[in-house]
């Protein structure tokens, strides 16, 4: 809908399309173990959003609306008419965004680690607060954030290469998809 170029790949055949939705600063890698599980039945749908991965970046503001429309854009050029939105953490956010674009189309949304209290309310202060460590030093802030996620005895090649990946971002649509993400929360 804005000319960014959407990166996604298709897997499989059927009726009903998985469309998998990354997570914030993560792409359509992160789903590389859904894919040959779930092809087997459905078509299999894993996209980069705009800023992300292999997508193209010319946006001025990455909003959970203009990523709803990414996943719309796909679920329109592949001609979908059954789809199952996942997604993951920010994610979550962005597939109930696209569910409320295509109510004909999508049957179904699940969230994987998403917020769970959508009632919730943080206050600007918070918000300021919690994205100060991301502004100053992007890179260290995102390892900091990303490495206490993980249960004890996570494969530690698994943390370190997420904390590489995610930290190397672009940081300026790193930030703005943050801010517009929390900023949904704010009172």
């Amino acid at each position: 809908n804005d000319s960014e170029q959407i990166a996604y790949n298709v897997y499989g055949t059927g009726e009903i399309s998985l469309i998998f939705i990354h997570g914030w600063s993560c792409d359509s890698r992160y789903w590389h173990n859904q894919t040959s599980t779930f092809s087997g039945n459905y078509k299999v749908v894993t996209m980069d959003l705009a800023g992300h991965g292999h997508s193209s970046s010319n946006r001025q503001d990455y909003t959970m609306l203009s990523f709803a429309h990414d996943v719309k854009a796909v679920i329109e050029k592949d001609n979908i008419n059954q789809a199952i939105l996942i997604g993951h953490s920010m994610g979550g956010d962005i597939i109930a965004e696209a569910a409320r674009l295509m109510p004909e189309k999508v049957t179904a949304i699940i969230g994987v680690d998403t917020l769970h209290n959508v009632a919730e309310k943080i206050s600007q202060n918070t918000l300021d607060e919690f994205s100060k460590p991301f502004e100053v030093n992007f890179q260290s802030a995102m390892r900091a954030f990303v490495s206490p996620m993980f249960p004890k005895g996570t494969n530690i090649e698994l943390i370190r290469w997420i904390e590489n990946d995610m930290s190397s971002a672009p940081k300026q649509i790193a930030l703005s998809a943050f801010r517009n993400y929390l900023g949904r929360y704010g009172d």
